[in-house]
């Protein structure tokens, strides 16, 4: 019986329903059988709703673009279908819903039930005539979005609100100028000019939420292109040594060098030489030491300039 449960090609409907019948018809008094054809028996009722569920949607079709004669043929035809696992009984209750309200819904637009179909038809064509305008505007010319703004603007009507599409046309524009804005933003990063980057952000028409949006996508940039170089400055420290101190501590070791001048005739020179050395040392880094000053100072012109260093 394991081998029969494991051949079951579970991926089929056809395959559980086969599977299902032979371990029906398997004889076995050793152990239950009944734990491996519920299993089965519940992969193949996901199969078959699966396969009603899309039959149930073609059936159907729209319903809400449908009249109400289809409707009731609909309702019918689904009334009659024959489905062993798919439920009816919520289509069912939608379908007779829009029946009993058919006519309240064809008054209804966007919410609102006007009192005459009429007037809803005429709400309809003029929602459409926007619609189809915004429909066909280019969101990458400046020319056609102009264009369909101006359209927009000169409609004459009655019941719907064109400002209502020139606002979606504006946020459309809006989009596009941001997208043109970081082009050129991104140009100028190329060249390594920060300031000037984050400058042409800061002098655009954008501002609250759009250009801490703008800053931010810019500063990401930066981030990305620059990852290790910022990653060393933010962890460098730069030295703090004062001057007075190295010269104390150069004064110091010419004591020292004094004092052991009285049993060593060379001490006193060699004292002065690594004194100055050791000043002259600590104003010239090292190579490593360098770059990552360098790092760090680059990090400190990004936040000066306003890019977000987090």
């Amino acid at each position: 019986m394991e081998d029969i449960y494991k051949n079951i090609d579970s991926l089929t409907e056809a395959g559980l329903e086969t599977g299902k019948k032979l371990l029906e018809q398997y004889q076995t008094n050793a152990y239950s059988k009944e734990k491996y054809i519920a299993d089965v028996t519940q992969k193949l009722n996901q199969q078959i709703e699966m396969r009603e569920v899309s039959e149930m949607k073609m059936l159907l079709g729209n319903l809400h673009s449908a009249s109400k004669d289809e409707l009731i043929k609909r309702r019918e035809d689904l009334r009659k279908a024959n489905f062993r696992v798919a439920s009816t009984r919520e289509t069912l209750d939608e379908l007779t819903g829009l029946i009993d309200n058919y006519e309240v819904n064809q008054r209804t637009v966007d919410g609102i039930t006007y009192e005459t179909q009429d007037v809803a038809d005429a709400v309809k064509a003029e929602k459409a005539m926007c619609e189809s305008i915004v429909d066909k505007v280019d969101s990458e010319n400046e020319q056609s979005i102009l264009g369909t703004i101006e359209e927009l603007r000169a409609l004459q009507t009655k019941f719907v609100d064109s400002n209502i599409y020139i606002h979606k046309v504006d946020s459309i524009y809006a989009k596009y100028k941001q997208e043109k804005l970081m082009y050129s933003v991104q140009g100028v990063l190329k060249q390594g000019e920060f300031k000037a980057a984050m400058d042409m952000i800061n002098n655009s028409e954008f501002t609250g939420k759009d250009r801490e949006f703008l800053i931010l996508v810019t500063s990401e940039i930066v981030k990305n292109d620059y990852a290790d170089k910022i990653r060393i400055g933010k962890k460098y420290k730069p030295q703090q040594q004062s001057i007075s101190n190295l010269l104390l501590g150069g004064v110091g070791l010419v004591i020292i060098g004094y004092i052991l001048s009285n049993w060593i005739e060379a001490a006193f020179i060699v004292s002065i030489i690594l004194a100055v050395l050791g000043i002259i040392g600590n104003f010239i880094p090292d190579k490593d030491d360098a770059e990552k000053k360098e790092a760090y100072d680059f990090v400190q012109t990004l936040i000066t300039c306003g890019y977000i260093i987090d």
